[in-house]
């Protein structure tokens, strides 16, 4: 799926999360980002005209998101991220999608929609 990134993509947050990669689990620390109450580690960005853009990214499980401190910066993630890249594959590739102004209005309205038991 296509993320649709906020013009200026901003992240205010980290996230500590297990990442397979080759077969061996180890702790990363990512750049955490929501966008219409979805959250993504961003791995990697790319530094465009426009500003810095998510370019590897992996979209998480709220429910496995946990913040233990309101006022703490830091996120832990209790799933497992699989390094696709690892495999030849990436996690998530960013095509530079900017929200105009009526995208950004028909995102929002769609945002409130229930999700799938899947997502």
């Amino acid at each position: 799926m296509q993320v649709l990134w906020p013009e200026k993509v901003k992240s205010h947050f980290r996230v500590y999360h297990p990442i397979n990669s080759g077969g061996t689990t180890w702790l990363r620390e990512s750049d955490l980002v929501f966008v219409h109450k979805r959250s993504y580690a961003v791995l990697s960005w790319s530094h465009t005209d426009r500003g810095d853009v998510p370019e590897m990214y992996c979209e998480l499980n709220r429910k496995l998101l946990k913040h233990d401190r309101p006022d703490d910066l830091f996120y832990r993630y209790e799933g497992e991220i699989r390094d696709r890249a690892a495999e030849g594959k990436t996690c998530r590739n960013s095509t530079l999608s900017v929200l105009t102004e009526k995208s950004h209005h028909l995102a929002s309205r769609l945002s409130g929609r229930p999700r799938k038991a899947s997502d």
